[in-house]
């Protein structure tokens, strides 16, 4: 399995959570 797409997908995710949580 490739460590940069597990980096890109937990980034992504991360980066998706702060835009829900920042209108709040």
């Amino acid at each position: 399995d490739r460590p940069e797409l597990a980096r890109a997908c937990r980034l992504s995710m991360a980066i998706g959570m702060l835009a829900m949580l920042l209108p709040l």
